[in-house]
């Protein structure tokens, strides 16, 4: 097709009248030559060729009506289940969106046309009629010819974005992507909805379980349907746990101006180091377990002897003139503290005292 050519599309279709004048020439051809004489010769010369004219109307007749043919909102809507998609469309290289045409400058001007003789048609919705499909089903009849329409995988590596006024079909549209790549196993697939589709949700779990891959919701609001996630389980500095504790505080909105927040955030810091030291995985039970006074006295004991025990195999040997030390609680508490914190009251005192000086001295010369 030469490239400057353009065919209005919707227009009467002349060339139906042009086919059936050729034929019935034909026809009228053998008829005279029948009549008037017996020789058929010039009706047999002449007949084919205007047969053979009338059959090239009648394809830019047939073309013409292509062209002409209106879409009703049955015809726009179509179905198609996961199995077709899975066994007719699935293509590992690309994602299959849909069918449509191609839009060039031919079809803008067709649109074009077609506003400027009858706009009433391309109304999308009876506005008398509260029942009228909506959709701009008229936008089918442009092209001349719909085909599957396939995007590459490597194009859905960065970000995509589907737009559509409410109804328009983003949703499915979605729904056919996400099922596509659910049939790439090799990959997992991760949708974060703040609309919380339950249509979209089922979609997915039943293509999941018809595929055999697994399938987790999680939802705050629904613990007793939703998977358990374990916020602090990687990290990879000890004070991200402190950090992400202290996000989900009631004080969080108000930055590090909440005295509150800071606090809790060094606690917990301060927990959760002893915690990495001494061989155990933090987590929100084990942060509540250790918040007693017994249990963190126990918990800072512990770790300082694991951190001595890293420097210096014979730690013990300096430890040994401060296990007798005494320790009292001054005020109206007055008194002597329990054994259990008497050891731990020992240990930071020789820590800070002793062997925090020897660990840095080695630190220096190594």
């Amino acid at each position: 097709m030469d490239r400057f050519e353009y065919i209005i599309s919707k227009r009467p279709n002349y060339e139906k009248y042009s086919a059936a004048v050729w034929f019935g020439g034909a026809a009228s051809t053998f008829a005279v030559s029948n009549a008037l004489t017996d020789n058929l010769s010039t009706a047999l010369v002449v007949a084919p060729a205007m047969v053979g004219l009338g059959a090239y109307r009648g394809y830019q007749a047939y073309k013409q009506h292509i062209r002409n043919r209106d879409f009703t909102p049955e015809q726009n809507i179509e179905f198609i289940s996961y199995d077709e998609v899975k066994n007719k469309k699935f293509r590992s290289d690309a994602i299959w969106l849909g069918k449509g045409f191609a839009w060039t400058p031919d079809v803008a001007q067709r649109l074009y046309d077609e506003f400027m003789r009858n706009p009433e048609s391309m109304q999308s919705k009876d506005v008398s009629d509260s029942n009228a499909p909506s959709g701009a089903f008229w936008l089918h009849s442009l092209g001349e010819g719909e085909m599957d329409i396939y995007r590459n995988i490597r194009d859905f590596e960065g970000h995509t974005l589907i737009t559509g006024v409410t109804g328009a079909g983003k949703t499915r549209t979605v729904d056919t992507i996400i099922a596509q790549l659910l049939l790439r196993k090799d990959e997992p697939m991760i949708m974060i909805d703040p609309k919380n589709d339950n249509e979209a949700r089922e979609n997915i779990r039943k293509i999941c379980e018809k595929e055999g891959r697994p399938f987790y919701f999680f939802h705050p609001s629904f613990p007793e349907k939703s998977c358990r996630i374990d916020a602090l389980h990687s990290w990879s500095r000890v004070t991200q746990i402190a950090d992400r504790i202290k996000s989900i505080l009631p004080g969080a909105s108000a930055g590090d101006s909440d005295p509150f927040s800071n606090i809790i955030w060094n606690v917990v810091n301060a927990i959760a180091n002893c915690m990495v030291i001494v061989g155990e995985r933090p987590s929100i039970v084990a942060f509540r377990r250790y918040m007693t006074q017994e249990s963190m006295d126990d918990l800072i004991a512990r770790s300082i002897a694991a951190y001595a025990e890293e420097v210096d195999k014979n730690w013990h040997m300096y430890y040994a003139p401060y296990i007798d030390r005494q320790y009292e609680v001054g005020g109206r508490n007055k008194g002597t503290v329990s054994a259990k914190l008497q050891k731990t009251l020992s240990l930071m005192y020789f820590l800070m005292k002793s062997f925090l000086l020897k660990s840095q001295t080695l630190k220096y010369k190594s």
